[in-house]
């Protein structure tokens, strides 16, 4: 989940850092501005701008729009008495009024010009005057000689060249680089906006626009994406001679004639603002302003004098209401004007707007947009990234809530203070974008998570508990396969731990170190688990199998070796060894969960028999040895276990206090005559329970019974693996078995009952009383030969000293 966190903090940080720019992401940066905006204190409205609106009852007074331009004429030559400070339009005169009228009496006084006398000439052309209702318009204009015109304007693709008639209104930029960087301080996409150039502007009709003082940028800058929150203060309208010219916006206009500042006066400070005469305006990388909006005292009021055109013309307003002011006229009717949202939630008409703009810049109370607020947008982008990624993923749901909640509000109050103490705007929503959209998707990854989590739990659990009944079973391999599906947990490493001892003390070495290493790559340094791979991987190495002095292969068990667990035959657990044979080796072992000490003898028929013969003869012994198993005597093993392992075969019996009694077949260490008497009377008894169940020894020696002098008592061992010893059960050269102390059926390879374990006890109590055998060769042919075929020596020719009975 961790990682996951970190990705999407990452691509938190690069998404919103690329995508700042974007139309969706400032329409949401309006939020915080707006309630910024909102917030902020209270400032002094300025007393220079006043508004002439042509409003509704104007429109019903005088008529539809558009008017006569002979009536905003009238509202010109009463503004101009008062002597204001500059008369700005925001309308339109893209074309001229009266054009067909004008044409047919021009023609007409052209072709009646010899029946005029001068006077009526005169009188003719006054009338026309009058009739022209530009003339008259441009006429009061000219006279103003402060009077602004707000020209409609599209945005697109740069034009190729700027019309002549606007160059003069226009101011240089430098090196034509079609208008990208001229006021960039960082790349596009750190900033909030673009300079956008201009496609098509709409020019005045020459009449009119030729008596103006000068020609602005129009309002059309309200239809983009952030409206009235910011305000062009100039637009790049195209290239002149290898120069970018850009048009004054009228706001800037409008500001600099306050100042009596014109257009000579206004400079561009690349990558700083604009400089109208010494003061410095600065802007944002669009080359825009950020306008302060003024509340007043009523909430229903606008903050500016709002004047009806219809009571200027009607002269019911005295002319200290536009003595040095800045008269602003265009249209508030909602029929011909779309009212724009502002940032105090009141709309108002562009006009209004422009009010606004104007004052802000006159009264230097615009917002700011400097470089370290940019930095500082992307810095908290940042910050909050890692937020998400390192500390989000660690916090509960709650708690995660909690603080995110906290850090929206902390940048919001960061943007609103900022706009409240230092009149900068740090747009801050882009990064509270990022938090919101991080934190959402980091609350659905853990949900999933969870979801996958309480899953995997569960599923771990169910892997574990069948891996250990499995791994208790015995069967291991399926165990390791369960405990790898399992997720890395404590307690499952425990179990892997287990069970690599296991694998052990059962000597796959190989496959312990496989356990092993599955631990430590889930987790390095685990308990000893390097010693212990090391360990392994060398004893899997090691020979277990070798030739002992007459060539045979004997199989053993590596039963001690540093830091790797005894090893484990079935459930016992092997101490040493204590005997070897012909037929394998037999080992002292415990049964760990009682507690009772065993003999435990092994045999490898895979590596004395081919495949078919080794697994018939496994099948023989597993049957013999359960019979055997079934066998209560006093004088015979009890056998607790029949198994194989490792290749081994081996079965489990009582572990017998004494010594076998081929340590007193020798001359000098015979026993007493009675001694041997008595055992040679137990075992036959023995002999005879076990043929009564059915059960044949078939290996009946010395070796094979075991003698406790303290309490006298023979056991006789190894039932149920005589029993193999067949005519078919050969290796090269050998008769398996014990070839002295066969009967002739059995070298005969007839069927066999329990005379030949009486005739193999004789063979064992004539050695024991006499020290010798009764049948010698020097070849196994030979041996085999008498015992078929002789009859034995008398016994008291090899010994004269025993009793006569």
């Amino acid at each position: 989940m961790y990682k996951t966190a970190l990705i999407i903090g990452a691509v938190c940080i690069v998404m919103f850092a690329m995508l700042g720019g974007v139309d969706s992401l400032r329409r949401f940066e309006h939020v915080g501005y707006d309630l910024s905006v909102y917030l902020s204190l209270k400032r002094p409205i300025s007393d220079k701008v006043v508004v002439v609106a042509i409003d509704e009852e104007a429109i019903e007074q005088y008529g539809p729009w558009p008017w006569s331009r002979d009536i905003l004429a009238g509202a010109q030559r009463r503004i101009n008495a008062a002597g204001p400070k500059v008369v700005a339009y925001t309308v339109s005169f893209e074309g001229a009024h009266n054009e067909r009228g004008l044409q047919i009496m021009g023609e007409f006084r052209d072709e009646n010009a010899r029946l005029m006398t001068n006077t009526l000439m005169s009188r003719f052309q006054q009338a026309v005057n009058r009739l022209d209702s530009d003339y008259v318009l441009a006429a009061n204009i000219q006279n103003s000689g402060r009077t602004l015109l707000g020209l409609p304007y599209q945005h697109g693709p740069a034009l190729e060249t700027v019309p002549s008639r606007l160059a003069s209104h226009t101011l240089g930029g430098g090196v034509d680089s079609r208008f990208a960087g001229q006021f960039a301080r960082l790349p596009e996409m750190f900033s909030l906006g673009k300079i956008e150039p201009v496609e098509r502007i709409y020019l005045p009709t020459p009449k009119i626009g030729d008596a103006a003082a000068g020609w602005a940028a129009g309002d059309d800058y309200l239809k983009g994406i952030d409206g009235p929150r910011a305000v062009p203060l100039v637009l790049p309208v195209g290239a002149q001679k290898g120069e970018i010219r850009y048009l004054p916006s009228l706001p800037l206009r409008i500001a600099g004639l306050l100042e009596d500042k014109g257009l000579k006066d206004i400079a561009l400070e690349s990558g700083q603002g604009i400089r109208v005469g010494q003061r410095l305006i600065p802007t944002d990388n669009a080359g825009r302003i950020y306008p302060y909006f003024y509340k007043a005292d009523d909430e229903d009021r606008q903050p500016f004098p709002v004047y009806s055109i219809k009571d200027v013309l009607s002269g019911k307003l005295s002319n200290a209401r536009f003595r040095d002011k800045a008269v602003l006229i265009g249209l508030t009717a909602g029929r011909h004007s779309e009212a724009q949202a502002t940032p105090l939630g009141m709309p108002m008409a562009p006009v209004e707007l422009l009010a606004h703009a104007v004052s802000s810049l006159a009264a230097g109370d615009a917002y700011q947009i400097s470089n370290w607020s940019y930095i500082l947008r992307y810095l908290a982008v940042v910050l909050i990234g890692l937020y998400l990624g390192l500390l989000l993923p660690r916090l509960g749901l709650s708690t995660g809530l909690a603080v995110s909640a906290l850090l929206i509000v902390a940048l919001l109050n960061i943007e609103v203070i900022l706009m409240l103490t230092q009149s900068v705007w740090a747009p801050m929503m882009l990064p509270v974008a990022a938090l919101l959209c991080g934190h959402l998707a980091i609350e659905i990854n853990r949900s999933i998570y969870q979801r996958i989590h309480t899953y995997k739990e569960a599923l771990t659990e169910s892997n574990l508990q069948l891996g250990q009944a499995l791994q208790t079973q015995g069967q291991l391999d399926q165990a390791f396969a369960k405990y790898r599906q399992c997720a890395t947990k404590e307690h499952v490493l425990e179990a892997l731990y287990g069970l690599g001892e296991d694998y052990e003390r059962k000597r796959y070495f190989k496959k312990a170190a496989d356990v092993f290493r599955e631990i430590n790559g889930r987790r390095r340094k685990y308990r000893d688990v390097e010693k212990r791979i090391e360990k392994n991987v060398q004893l899997a190495n090691t020979v277990i199998l070798r030739k002992d002095t007459n060539g045979s292969s004997t199989q053993t068990l590596i039963l001690s070796s540093q830091g790797v667990e005894k090893p484990v035959l079935g459930r016992y657990v092997i101490e040493k060894e204590i005997g070897r044979g012909a037929m394998g080796t037999v080992y002292l072992g415990r049964d760990p969960k009682i507690g009772r000490t065993v003999a435990i003898k092994t045999m490898a028929f895979s590596d004395e028999f081919d495949e078919e013969v080794a697994n018939e003869m496994k099948q023989r012994f597993q049957r013999e040895a359960n019979t055997a198993g079934r066998l209560k005597h006093p004088n015979i093993v009890t056998i607790y276990d029949v198994g194989e392992e490792q290749g081994l075969s081996y079965m489990a019996m009582d572990y017998l206090e004494g010594e076998p009694m081929s340590h007193f077949i020798k001359p000098d260490k015979l026993l007493p005559v009675e001694t041997v008497l008595e055992v040679a009377a137990q075992v036959a008894e023995a002999l005879h329970y076990a043929h009564s169940n059915n059960v044949i020894h078939r290996d009946i020696k010395p070796e094979n019974i075991i003698y406790n002098k303290q309490t006298g008592t023979p056991t006789v061992t190894d039932f149920g693996v005589a029993a193999l010893t067949n005519a078919n059960a050969t290796r090269t050269g050998i008769v398996l078995g014990s070839p002295s102390y066969m009967s002739p059926q059995q070298v005969s390879g007839e069927r066999l009952d329990g005379r030949s374990d009486l005739y193999s006890l004789g063979v064992t109590v004539y050695q024991l009383l006499s020290g010798t055998l009764p049948f010698k060769a020097e070849s196994l042919s030979n041996l085999m030969y008498k015992i078929a075929t002789e009859k034995h020596p008398d016994i008291r020719k090899v010994r004269d000293d025993l009793p006569n009975y």
